[in-house]
């Protein structure tokens, strides 16, 4: 009998899972849950590039957790975890849906900066801290009048008493380990995180080299991107990501560095304990975030990148204090652009 699957978010990430899931005589693809409205109702075949399939797509939560299916595949936006997806995950996974997701989920006991900020006035301290977050003038206005109004720390327990529950609704705190597993355990499902980077690339296949070796004392591992064919809105869009920006507001307070913690920071986890049988309470991640200024001007689909803003981003996650392993993501649009010798130092 055939696998059934949803696919939750069928944006780049998504479109290629439907088409695999598809493709596959063992797997049927039953259900889709879209974000915009336009897409709702539309076949699932059609929105990635396929004939019909019979399946429509559907903007509702509550239609896709009255199906019948054996798996939801979770694909969205980063920008999606600090908004609500765990909520979103326990309600499938209470409903007897396993779920596979891109977005976290790779190291649940991992502690990072949203997770520990427990309280509405640390989240949203956090969140307006973060540099590159707005996706237009109106929420940059709202974060500039978050941080005017968590500035002060002595006086959260007033700001939590006045705006919490709509900070709560707005950015709700993340899930626990404890509340995941209750929900897996409700269902009587799983959960995992997985993708081909973080998972694949490090925790199998660099992992299982290491493995050949009689001892480790340090890894070092390098992602090198080029974004120049990647289509336009992935991910949010090359400037969301801090392409063509400029380069001074490019540091370890943008919101790419620290949306890198559910990734890279689990990452970090997952090899400390696997090489060194470091717990999470071991681990702490320090990341950095550094831009390469384009030499000259370009364009890379819509986006516009000019002579001195940010062409490449240099990323580095690692354990601290004794340096165990080191990730380095390496992303860029248009190599010739940018650098005059490639190099990853």
């Amino acid at each position: 009998m055939a696998i059934r699957v949803v696919v939750w978010g069928p944006g780049e990430v998504g479109s290629a899972v439907a088409r695999a899931v598809h493709s596959r005589d063992d797997m049927a693809l039953v259900g889709m849950k879209v974000f915009s409205p336009h897409k709702h109702g539309r076949d699932a075949g059609e929105l990635i590039g396929l004939d019909p399939i019979g399946v429509p797509a559907t903007t509702s939560k509550t239609d896709i957790l009255a199906l019948d299916a054996d798996c939801v595949i979770v694909t969205p936006r980063p920008q999606s975890i600090p908004e609500g997806l765990d909520d979103d995950v326990i309600a499938i996974l209470e409903s007897g849906k396993n779920v596979v997701s891109t977005a976290s989920y790779h190291n649940v006991a991992m502690p990072n900066w949203l997770n520990q900020a427990q309280s509405p006035t640390a989240r949203l301290r956090e969140l307006s801290q973060a540099r590159g977050a707005a996706r237009n003038d109106a929420e940059k206005w709202t974060l500039r009048a978050a941080r005017l109004l968590t500035a002060v720390k002595p006086m959260d327990p007033i700001t939590d008493a006045v705006i919490g529950n709509r900070v709560d609704k707005r950015f709700p705190p993340r899930a626990t380990t404890q509340r995941l597993m209750a929900a897996c355990r409700a269902g009587n499902v799983t959960l995992h995180g997985t993708g081909a980077h973080p998972t694949f690339m490090v925790e199998r296949l660099a992992l299982r080299m290491a493995r050949l070796m009689p001892g480790v004392r340090h890894v070092r591992f390098i992602e090198a991107l080029d974004f120049s064919s990647s289509p336009d809105g992935m991910w949010g869009g090359l400037n969301a990501l801090g392409f063509g920006q400029l380069t001074k507001n490019i540091d370890e307070t943008f919101f790419l560095a620290k949306a890198g913690d559910f990734y890279y920071g689990d990452l970090t986890g997952n090899v400390g304990h696997a090489l060194f049988g470091a717990g999470t309470s071991d681990i702490r991640v320090q990341r950095s975030l550094r831009a390469i200024p384009a030499k000259q001007d370009f364009t890379v689909g819509s986006t516009r990148i000019a002579k001195g803003t940010a062409a490449a981003l240099h990323m580095t996650s690692l354990p601290t204090p004794a340096v165990l392993c080191l990730h380095q993501p390496r992303w860029v649009v248009k190599w010739l652009a940018t650098y005059s010798i490639l190099t990853f130092c």
